[in-house]
């Protein structure tokens, strides 16, 4: 799996980065999900991860409920922490 892959990458460049950030993932009641969020220093970016032939303009509208709940900067807290 892609994201199984993608986790595994994301977290071997934040070991070796030293930096204090907290890699999570964030989901709504209603089913909209974002598969990693990064959050350092209060700021948080949102990453989806897709194989590129299953990518489709509409999986973009993600962005704008991720963008209510963190606020235009990005600040908030994930809810969701990644084991």
């Amino acid at each position: 799996m892609v994201e199984t892959w993608v986790f595994g990458e994301i977290r071997k460049l934040l070991t070796l980065s030293n930096a204090s950030t907290l890699m999570s993932y964030w989901r709504t009641h209603g089913g909209h999900e974002v598969d990693f969020v990064l959050e350092r220093r209060g700021v948080a970016v949102g990453i989806e991860v897709k194989p590129g032939a299953s990518f489709h303009a509409d999986d973009r509208t993600i962005a704008i409920p991720f963008a209510r709940f963190f606020g235009r900067e990005g600040k908030a807290s994930a809810r969701r922490r990644c084991a």
